[in-house]
């Protein structure tokens, strides 16, 4: 169920199989402090004026990340936001490098949600 008040647009975060969880949660909360509209993950159904964002990972490895937003609904301009590739070599992933590569992949995409 959603928590978006009456008329207010939101934004929903689709992350389908098989991306993580731990990332899909990490771009959501980048995408809360990126903007102010309302941000739901899953299958929120989407009404007049919302937008609805993909995340799409072509690369996910112990080291690495490639992926970008795309936007399915809502919004005016480009929609598929640019590629983002993150790695790194002495260690793996962690929940902090996730969030970098989150809030890093919102600000590359901001061109597809800045109309809300």
């Amino acid at each position: 169920m959603s928590d978006k008040p009456r008329g207010v647009s939101q934004l929903i975060l689709r992350c389908d199989a098989p991306v993580d969880p731990a990332l899909c949660n990490a771009v959501a909360k980048a995408l809360r402090a990126a903007q102010p509209a309302p941000v739901n993950m899953g299958v929120v159904p989407a009404g007049a004026g919302d937008t609805v964002l993909a995340l799409q990972i072509s690369t996910y490895t112990a080291h690495a990340i490639s992926g970008r937003l795309s936007r399915e609904t809502g919004g005016n301009g480009p929609a598929k936001g640019p590629q983002l590739d993150f790695d790194v070599m002495d260690r793996g992933l962690s929940p902090s490098l996730l969030a970098q590569f989150a809030n890093d992949l919102v600000k590359a995409s901001g061109a597809l949600f800045s109309s809300n």
